[in-house]
């Protein structure tokens, strides 16, 4: 994933079915991987028939409420039906709140920037790549 310019697919375990990409949920921060990630998944995300843009509200300037919408909008006008959709912190680890919210909206894949922040910080006090990654419990379309 590091240095190769290209999205990695992660896939549970427990994955025997084969892939199905109509339901999408992008986890959306503002920040450079996740924008990079965004485009590279583009090709994937017009052929899903929903995406919801999810945002953590953490009070942050980069993960601001109206940033949902601007990467949702991005994405409908290159043919992708984006839904812009900002989570309230509820006392989960962001990484869990946001998976949780990708399962119960009945997402299939889950798209994603990795490490957004420092990774020696990310190791030490956990994030929501980590979270992800520990035990993946629906594929994730990652990158740097």
């Amino acid at each position: 994933m590091f240095g190769s310019g290209r999205p990695v697919l992660v896939l549970p375990a427990s994955q025997v079915e084969p892939l199905v990409l109509n339901r999408v949920c992008v986890a959306w921060d503002h920040s450079e991987p996740a924008a990079r990630t965004l485009s590279l998944a583009l090709p994937i995300l017009k052929c899903a028939e929903r995406v919801d843009v999810v945002t953590l509200d953490t009070g942050r300037v980069q993960a601001a409420p109206g940033s949902a919408r601007a990467a949702a909008n991005y994405l409908r006008r290159h043919g992708v039906p984006a839904h812009p959709r900002t989570l309230s912190p509820d006392g989960r680890k962001p990484g869990a709140q946001l998976i949780e919210t990708a399962l119960s909206e009945g997402a299939n894949l889950m798209v994603m920037g990795a490490y957004g922040t420092p990774r020696v910080k990310e190791l030490v006090f956990g994030g929501v790549t980590r979270t992800a990654l520990e035990k993946p419990i629906l594929p994730l379309l990652i990158a740097n």
